[in-house]
């Protein structure tokens, strides 16, 4: 009985797997490899070592912070700065409220210092044109107090307005990304099929090409570091690590306590 039982059960079996594989040859056609490989890089694209320094780049922001935190900072030495600056601006508008002697200058009284490299050294230190005609006291009296606080001013503006063009390029950077980011989903249109695979792939190499262009050493400053500290054994050993101590090696403590 169980032997008839096994002869029966046989045929079955083989006409079942014959009827399976005409069904997968029907309805299951066979991926092309270059379709296959485009498939598995679309699954696995999260996990891409681009698609996390691109997220990395979005959510990091310590370049920024680094350069809003050093323009707020004072410098230790802007005391001395300071000092400094006001002795030049002093000495440069006693030298231009000062006239040559009549021998000299035969066209009469004019300002003293007339090189060139002056009048560009003056013009930058007090805020003023140096070449002027002569001015009253008075005038000049009421003049001197306000313009070396000009110059000072104008450098804070103009800082001010490096870091704001700066910023703002960064949240332009950001968005622009942001929205390539979320395009990825419109490859995934099921009308597509199997090219929409193809199409994100090729399309998050151009994306990250686009961004290490643009990014530039932004990019660069916002590299997230290994959380583990490595080195090449290739290289000489730095200074102080103990890789270079042979494992035989004996102290001096040691030695001594024998």
């Amino acid at each position: 009985m169980d032997g008839d039982t096994e002869g029966a059960e046989l045929p079955e079996v083989a006409q079942a797997a014959v009827q399976i594989a005409q069904w997968s040859d029907k309805y299951f056609k066979p991926l092309t490899p270059v379709t296959s490989s485009y498939r598995q890089k679309d699954v696995a694209i999260s996990g891409d070592p681009k698609f996390h320094e691109m997220s990395h780049f979005l959510t990091s922001h310590l370049h920024q912070e680094r350069l809003v935190g050093n323009t707020r900072e004072e410098s230790p030495r802007k005391d001395g700065i300071d000092m400094m600056e006001t002795r030049a601006r002093k000495l440069a508008q006693e030298a231009r409220s000062e006239d040559t002697p009549r021998s000299l200058c035969s066209e009469g009284p004019r300002s003293f210092p007339t090189s060139p490299r002056f009048a560009i050294t003056g013009s930058v230190i007090t805020g003023t044109s140096f070449v002027q005609g002569p001015t009253s006291p008075s005038a000049g009296s009421q003049s001197s107090p306000s313009r070396p606080s000009e110059v000072p001013r104008a450098r804070m503006l103009g800082k001010e307005a490096e870091l704001q063009r700066r910023l703002q390029w960064r949240e332009e950077l950001d968005r622009n990304l942001r929205r390539l980011m979320t395009d990825v989903e419109l490859g995934r249109d099921p009308a597509m099929k199997h090219y929409g695979h193809r199409m994100v792939c090729e399309q998050f190499d151009k994306r990250y090409d686009w961004f290490k262009d643009c990014g530039d050493k932004e990019v660069l400053k916002e590299q997230q570091g290994p959380p583990f500290v490595r080195y090449d054994p290739a290289k000489p050993i730095m200074a102080g690590s103990t890789r270079g101590i042979p494992r035989n090696f004996e102290s001096v403590f040691d030695r001594e306590r024998r």
